[in-house]
């Protein structure tokens, strides 16, 4: 059977949903977590949807969910962009709404030799 007609079977679910983010569904993850006693906490890292969201998208998330951070569990986001100006700019956006601090990633699919990715990262 060839793909345009094979049926699909089980449960799926849409993994990512652009326009939308259920922030008061974020509050009570963090809170659990909190409750748990974890010590930090990394949103939008370098696996899952982020890569699918609209750079207004992720400075909304950063917005609202620095907001709901706390003394006792420090709020660090995923900045890496596409490039260093865009990572330098995402940085810096986090950094003057809240966050605790940053993590970053070569940008995906750069091909380039070890002193240019050590470059990117001194840069930023």
């Amino acid at each position: 059977m060839d793909r345009a007609h094979r049926r699909e079977i089980g449960a799926w679910r849409r993994l990512c949903r652009r326009r939308w983010v259920d922030f008061g569904a974020f509050r009570t993850l963090l809170k659990f977590q909190e409750e748990r006693g974890t010590s930090a906490v990394l949103i939008m890292g370098s696996t899952g949807e982020t890569s699918m969201l609209a750079p207004e998208e992720k400075r909304q998330i950063i917005v609202e969910t620095a907001k709901m951070k706390t003394p006792r569990m420090p709020i660090f986001f995923g900045c890496t962009g596409n490039n260093t100006d865009a990572t330098i700019a995402n940085v810096r956006f986090a950094a003057a709404n809240g966050a605790d601090g940053a993590i970053l990633a070569a940008p995906a699919y750069i091909c380039a030799p070890e002193s240019d990715i050590e470059r990117f990262f001194l840069d930023v």
